[in-house]
Parts: C-alpha cells; structure tokens; sequence
C-alpha cells in the first residue's frame, strides 16, 4: 500500500488522467478483504476506493536456508459508486490505468527480499445497481515475489 499511497504514487499518476480532473484527492489504497456493504455499515467510504488484499501464497520448496521463499497473489480491488452512469467506466479505468502505471514505474527490487513482478492483469465487472447508485468493480492482479 506504500507504493500507491506514497507522494509518487497513485496520486501522481491520476494527475495524468484528464477523466479525473473532476476528483479532489486520490484514493487511499487500504489493505483490507471486507466487502464494501460492511465497510458502508462501519464508516463514511468516498469512492473511487483501492482495496488491497492477498489471495494467494505460494512457497518454493527448493530454495535451501531460506525461512521463505515463493510468492504472493496481491489483488488491488478498485470499486466506484455514484449516482449516474455517465463517467463511471471511465473514472473506473482511468483509476485502474493510474494504478498500473505505479506498478510499471516500481517493478523491480521493491527491498526486503521483495521484488514485485512486471506482469499484471486487469479484469474488470460489468456495471450493477447498488441501492440508489450504480457501482463498477476492477481488480489489478499482480505478484510479488520474496526470499528471507
């Protein structure tokens, strides 16, 4: 979540989007696997929102005198809500574009024993009725490896 929240990060790379000119502040990418109609009932959420999470660990077994070693599956789940379906897709993919931008700009040697892998995927929901609102999903998948 450093990458995207970071000065350089998300925030930065939205300013590129001219979409997203309307938006006052880049969303904060918070590391969280709760749905957002819980996280409606819990707090005020201001959309677009990042959502991050890992859904998927994997050891390699023949790296010797390493406490781990293998990867991790991280999802970045972008969810956008308003109350038109005019610039939703749009403000939807520019917000997904900006987040692959980051992770092209700090592939690599992330530190730690953490590289962050340059292949990504982007899958993206069909819009759906969500109270008064409409709301469209995208997911960034990408892998980070590690070695300690």
């Amino acid at each position: 979540s450093n990458l995207l929240n970071q000065a350089s990060g998300l925030a930065a790379s939205m300013a590129n989007y001219s979409v997203l000119g309307q938006m006052v502040t880049a969303p904060a990418a918070v590391i969280s696997y709760v749905p957002e109609e819980l996280q409606e009932k819990q707090t005020k959420v201001t959309y677009p929102i990042c959502r991050m999470y890992c859904d998927q660990t994997k050891t390699d077994g023949n790296v010797k005198f390493r406490r781990f070693a293998g990867s991790y599956q991280v999802v970045i789940e972008i969810t956008h809500s308003q109350d038109r379906l005019d610039g939703l897709t749009d403000t939807l993919q520019a917000t997904a574009d900006a987040v692959c931008d980051v992770l092209d700009a700090n592939q690599g040697n992330l530190g730690n024993g953490m590289t962050l892998e340059s292949a990504y995927e982007v899958q993206t929901d069909p819009v759906k009725k969500g109270g008064l609102h409409f709301e469209q999903k995208a997911r960034v998948t990408c892998r980070i490896g590690w070695e300690r």
